[in-house]
């Protein structure tokens, strides 16, 4: 059986300002935006890794995880990326 690609994951230094510039690079939100919970007043740690989605719903999920490490060499992925 093939794989399929799920989620994409990249790590960052700052990833709380690397998520906010992916949403609006891409036009996503962040996940615990686009499906509040009413009945839930709970709060992701500032700390954890950050989700973001696709409000229409058709790219991949995307986490961006905290890391403690400086960047250090070039990226090994580019993204090939096309305004709307």
């Amino acid at each position: 059986m093939a794989a399929a690609f799920k989620d994409l994951c990249i790590d960052a230094r700052d990833h709380q300002a690397l998520a906010d510039w992916w949403c609006s690079a891409m036009g996503y939100v962040r996940k615990d935006d686009a499906q509040p919970d009413p009945d839930d007043d709970w709060t992701r740690p500032l700390d954890w890794p950050v989700p973001i989605v696709d409000p229409a719903g058709h790219g991949p999920l995307i986490w961006v995880v905290p890391v403690p490490e400086e960047k250090v060499v070039k990226n090994r992925v580019h993204w090939d990326v096309v305004g709307s």
